[in-house]
């Protein structure tokens, strides 16, 4: 194809992808006084099928942006439920989560992000980019902008990780991971999101506002069709066969990608473009909002983006720990009785592992120490 420039701009920064990462890369630089150009190939603001819970520390990042939504509910734990082995439930040690639809999310961010001065590009795509010693030429449709450095937010299926080669190839085969989500208009019986356990799947309930919970099922045993898939969660399906469904169902999947590093050159990879495991921890917004906040410190304070890299390892490290012995819990019913069993005799326990996976910002480091023994833990965004 054959690019025709017709109008040319600078920026100090160029992100592609409209999603949560994307959004708080270009809020935290914009904060940080420079010139932002955010590009999406959709509609802002976005949706996305996710469990739509988030962690203290994503509120808190939330926060320091800047962005207040207008609709939420609040979480204060996390509770297990496994009709076979019974329920624990643990709270957060300090602060609280939300429960927040994703779209509503989204506006809130747009909102921010326009007052700071970002500019949003709706409805275009990435033609072709070039690197150069200074720099980075973006052509799109209809423009060319150009900026000594760029953020790749493109998501799961990243087609820039890909071009620019840092996608990793599939290691050890295991069984794909979807995820689906839909709304049901029921009020909230818990300010806790739980998470049912059944054969080859998990339901993630989020409630998302005074009168409404969102229901995200992950899965790697398939069923025929959402409904089967929910009726694999006896107690869950009974309270919600007469409750109106107030969204379409949407999906994703397969949910595990790689990166082999998350820089080169002048790009760099945030949030789920920077490599994605599983939802089945609920940490990935805030995450996203993480490697988003570290990328935007490490191009601000002169470490270039060598720091970004450090950066991103250190706070993957205990999210990829985390997420595998939850995954371990998902593939073996036998090891997650047992587990969920001895938490519910000890539920101080499974509160001190939930506060470590709700913290990861510097009291990370005390809660961890505060641990008596390693539990599997789950997520939700």
């Amino acid at each position: 194809m054959r690019f025709v420039s017709v109008s040319s701009s600078s920026a100090d920064l160029f992100v592609v992808g409209g999603g949560p990462a994307g959004l708080a890369t270009s809020i935290f630089a914009a904060q940080r006084g420079m010139r932002v150009t955010l590009m999406e190939r959709g509609v802002l603001p976005r949706d996305k099928p996710c469990g739509e819970g988030l962690m203290p520390e994503g509120v808190r990042l939330l926060d320091a942006m800047g962005v207040s939504v207008s609709r939420s509910h609040p979480i204060h734990g996390i509770r297990y439920v496994d009709e076979s082995s019974g329920v624990v439930e643990g709270r957060f040690a300090s602060g609280i989560g939300l429960g927040v639809r994703r779209h509503e999310m989204s506006r809130a961010m747009v909102r921010r992000a326009r007052t700071l001065g970002v500019r949003l590009q709706e409805g275009v795509r990435v033609q072709a980019v070039r690197y150069h010693r200074t720099g980075v030429v973006v052509e799109l449709d209809r423009e060319k902008v150009e900026a000594p450095f760029l953020v790749a937010a493109d998501g799961l299926h990243s087609q820039l990780r890909r071009d620019a080669g840092l996608e990793r190839t599939r290691g050890r085969v295991r069984p794909a991971r979807y995820g689906f989500r839909r709304h049901y208009q029921i009020p909230p019986w818990t300010s806790f999101v739980e998470v049912h356990w059944a054969r080859g799947a998990e339901a993630y309930v989020t409630p998302v506002g005074s009168d409404e919970v969102g229901v995200a099922l992950l899965w790697h045993e398939p069923a025929p069709s959402y409904e089967a898939m929910l009726r694999r969660f006896p107690t869950l399906d009974a309270r919600l066969r007469d409750a109106p469904v107030t969204t379409a169902l949407k999906g994703a999947g397969p949910l595990r990608r790689g990166a082999r590093r998350v820089c080169r050159g002048r790009l760099a990879l945030v949030g789920d473009a920077a490599g994605y495991l599983d939802a089945i921890t609920g940490e990935g917004v805030a995450l996203g909002f993480q490697s988003a906040q570290a990328v935007v410190r490490a191009l601000t304070s002169g470490q270039g983006l060598a720091g970004y890299e450090t950066a991103h390892r250190r706070l993957r490290r205990r999210h990829v720990v985390m997420t595998e012995a939850a995954l371990l819990l998902a593939r073996h019913p036998w090891l997650r009785r047992r587990v969920i069993g001895a938490l519910s005799l000890h539920p101080r326990v499974f509160s001190r592992v939930i506060s470590a996976v709700a913290h990861t910002d510097e009291r990370q480091e005390e809660l961890r120490l505060k641990l008596q023994a390693p539990v599997g833990t789950l997520d939700l965004s």
